[in-house]
C-alpha cells in the first residue's frame, strides 16, 4: 500500500507515506484503490476536495503502525492521548494487556541465548555451563561471556525502565 507511482519506494508503510506527503488517490495503482476505498468506508482514511488521501483516525493508525513495527506497545512510553486510544482498544478487546517484565518476544530472545526451550539452534548457554558441557576454547568462553553480559545488561535496562515508569506514574497519581 505504500508504493505509488509518484513516491515509489521512498516509504516503507502507508502511515509514513500519508503523513509526510500529499498523496492523490490517482497516485495509487488500480489494484490498490479497492483497499483504499475499503479503508475510507471503514473510517480510517478520507478524501479531501482535491482528491488527496488523508488519515482520518491518525492516533489509531499510529498505534497500528507501532504494533506492526515493534510487535508490542509499552503503554507508559506514549503520551496521554495515545494511551486514551489504547484504553479504548483494550475495552473493545482489540488489544490485550500483559503485566510482565518481559514481553513474549523478549522471552523468546532470551530463550534463544540461554536454552533450547523454543529454538534448537540457539546458544544454550545456561545448560552448557550448568551441566559442564562447555568447551575448553578460550575464545568460545570469551564469546559466551559477552553474550551473557549482553543478556544481563538488557535485563537490567528493562528493570530500570520499569522502575522509572513506576516512579513517574506514582508521581502523577499523587
Amino acid at each position: 500500500m505504500y508504493y505509488t507511482k509518484t513516491f515509489e519506494t521512498k516509504y516503507t508503510n502507508l502511515f509514513d507515506l500519508l503523513t509526510k506527503e500529499t498523496v492523490n488517490l490517482d497516485d495509487f495503482a488500480n489494484y490498490q484503490k479497492d483497499t483504499i476505498q475499503s479503508l475510507i468506508k471503514d473510517g480510517y482514511l478520507k478524501i479531501d476536495k482535491e482528491n488527496n488521501v488523508e488519515i482520518d483516525k491518525i492516533t489509531f493508525i499510529y498505534i497500528i503502525r507501532e504494533l506492526h513495527k515493534n510487535q508490542l506497545l509499552n503503554y507508559w512510553h506514549y503520551p496521554k492521548f495515545v494511551r486514551d486510544e489504547i484504553d479504548l482498544l483494550i475495552e473493545d478487546e482489540k488489544l490485550f494487556i500483559e503485566n510482565t517484565l518481559f514481553s513474549k518476544e523478549e522471552v523468546k530472545y532470551f530463550n534463544f541465548y540461554l536454552n533450547q526451550k523454543i529454538y534448537t539452534n540457539g546458544y544454550d548457554l545456561r545448560n552448557k555451563y550448568s551441566h559442564g558441557t562447555n568447551t575448553q576454547s578460550e575464545q568460545k568462553h570469551k564469546n559466551d561471556y559477552y553474550l551473557i553480559l549482553k543478556i544481563i545488561i538488557l535485563s537490567l535496562l528493562k528493570i530500570e525502565d520499569d522502575i522509572v515508569i513506576a516512579k513517574k506514574t506514582a508521581a502523577n497519581n499523587v
